[in-house]
């Protein structure tokens, strides 16, 4: 039914009654429309006019309804999959999804991505976004001709700020965690080419948007957790920290980087700053102290060697 009033003509010719509104019991599902069909027969009329066509009999069985996303764990309104939806999801599920990650996660991101956006409306917008992005960049359709984009792209970002804004149930977690993710890859993806996207255009003053992005990342790895025991990415997040964030934490804030400054500072250094605690971007007093336990280290390490010669 396209029309907005009950008892449209659409529906009177199709043989249905519509049953919303605010006594409908399907109406505080919020997902559904409840429809019901009127089977009885139709009254004999005593002088039927002749230019008249015969009426049809209405089909026993509607087709089933589209799915929608949503559930009784996200308080977030759901939204009704349309027919192009439904074939946009195949596409994601077949094409755009084994894309993502390494030959050892992908299989993840298959299995685990499609039915959390069942549940979550925020990560649906996402991935039909990115699967209409995937489409693009297939094609010359420019990213500002497709208003679909648009509409789940605009759609995902503000669900997902919405959620980040409010207390994290812990039944969002992952699905805060794989949006966050996806996000990210569609932020950083230009369709009219690839050397057009950053960080390898030209520089722009939009540039530092993307060092903002980054941090946000990795406030959603903090809130979400995605290492606990019962994370559904789990295997994904002990990869990515295992190749990426480790190695990195290693160079700045790693168990020998706190050894090698504990022996090169003076006594008591370490404890006045506070340098084992915490994080190093948390610690304003890290850099110096990194610089100046680098320059004594050296200064040390010379002395020694002439000693010894």
């Amino acid at each position: 039914c396209d029309e907005s009033k009950p008892r449209c003509k659409k529906c009177l010719d199709y043989g249905v009654t519509c049953a919303y509104g605010p006594s409908s019991e399907a109406a505080s599902l919020s997902v559904e429309v409840a429809f019901k069909v009127d089977l009885t027969p139709c009254r004999a009329k005593t002088a039927a006019a002749p230019s008249r066509k015969p009426v049809s009999y209405l089909p026993r069985t509607l087709p089933p309804p589209l799915p929608s996303t949503g559930s009784p764990e996200s308080p977030d309104a759901a939204y009704q999959l349309t027919p192009i939806d439904v074939r946009l999801l195949e596409r994601f599920q077949k094409r755009t999804v084994i894309s993502f990650g390494t030959p050892t996660t992908k299989d993840i991101y298959e299995r685990k991505t499609l039915p959390i956006a069942f549940q979550h409306p925020f990560v649906m917008h996402t991935i039909l976004a990115l699967t209409h992005l995937h489409d693009m960049s297939l094609t010359t359709t420019t990213r500002t001709a497709n208003p679909a984009f648009t509409y789940h792209w605009y759609r995902a970002i503000s669900l997902l700020h919405r959620k980040l804004s409010q207390p994290i149930l812990p039944a969002e977690r992952d699905a805060l965690w794989v949006a966050a993710a996806l996000v990210g890859v569609g932020s950083t993806s230009d369709i009219a080419s690839p050397r057009d996207a950053w960080p390898l255009r030209p520089p722009c003053w939009e540039d530092l948007d993307w060092l903002k992005l980054g941090d946000g990342k990795k406030q959603v790895w903090r809130l979400t957790d995605p290492l606990r025991s019962e994370g559904i990415f789990r295997d994904v997040a002990n990869e990515l920290y295992t190749h990426v964030l480790l190695p990195a934490s290693k160079l700045r804030f790693g168990a020998e980087d706190v050894a090698y400054m504990r022996a090169n500072l003076p006594d008591g250094f370490c404890e006045l700053y506070k340098l084992e605690e915490g994080l190093q971007e948390d610690n304003p007093y890290w850099t110096a102290a990194e610089s100046l336990g680098a320059r004594w280290g050296r200064t040390a390490e010379t002395r020694r060697r002439r000693s010894r010669s």
